[in-house]
């Protein structure tokens, strides 16, 4: 059980520092058009259409096996009738 909790915990940890780069490059290409284009961001939806776009350039250029690594899997759960089996949720 710890050590599914342990690759859970990775993966997840791996997924959140994945999405605080891509954060991270969108604010930072907005600032450069601010600074250096005098563009103004009317909506902070831009910026998350930014972070969509950058996460579409990217993703070819991943290798495989991080891609991989970066996909959700459903949340399961053990159910009572499939004998302590993972289950999932819905």
């Amino acid at each position: 059980m710890t050590e599914l909790f342990t690759k859970k915990f990775v993966r997840v940890e791996k997924l959140f520092f994945s999405f605080v780069q891509v954060l991270c490059g969108a604010l930072w290409k907005t600032r450069n058009d601010h600074v250096f284009n005098n563009k103004i961001v009317s909506s902070p939806v831009l910026v998350a259409h930014r972070m969509v776009s950058l996460l579409r350039q990217w993703s070819p250029w991943l290798r495989q096996k991080e891609k991989q690594k970066l996909q959700v899997e459903p949340l399961t759960r053990p159910s009572p009738s499939s004998g302590g089996r993972a289950s999932c949720v819905g």
